[in-house]
């Protein structure tokens, strides 16, 4: 088992496809997670599973957070602002001439010493 660089509670086990696990390899990541969300109570899966501790559980939420989290830039329009908050207020709309010239310099398409776009 090779451990995880960030999470010493985990450990990613050739015998499960190189998958993380907690507890010396006995439970994949994913199976605690569903385990999670299976709405049983927290006393009855814990009396099912006694060697599966905070801890483990802890580093299995932590581990599914860094899978979700995004690894590249968020998408932002010209303006700065991110899609969904383009689109919420400018559904229809075309982009201004400002806009326009703005984004071009932004972007290399157009050189920052060149004049206003024109219609």
């Amino acid at each position: 088992m090779q451990p995880h660089p960030t999470l010493p509670t985990l450990a990613f086990d050739l015998t499960r496809n190189g998958r993380p696990t907690v507890s010396g390899g006995r439970y994949a990541v994913w199976d605690v997670l569903e385990l999670l969300a299976s709405g049983r109570p927290e006393a009855e899966w814990q009396a099912a599973h006694p060697d599966l501790t905070a801890a483990d559980v802890r580093a299995c939420l932590r581990y599914a957070a860094e899978q979700c989290r995004p690894h590249g830039p968020v998408t932002t329009s010209a303006n700065g602002r991110t899609a969904a908050e383009w689109e919420a207020g400018r559904i229809g709309q075309p982009m201004t001439l400002k806009e326009l010239n703005a984004y071009l310099i932004s972007t290399g398409k157009l050189p920052p010493d060149a004049g206003p776009a024109t219609e």
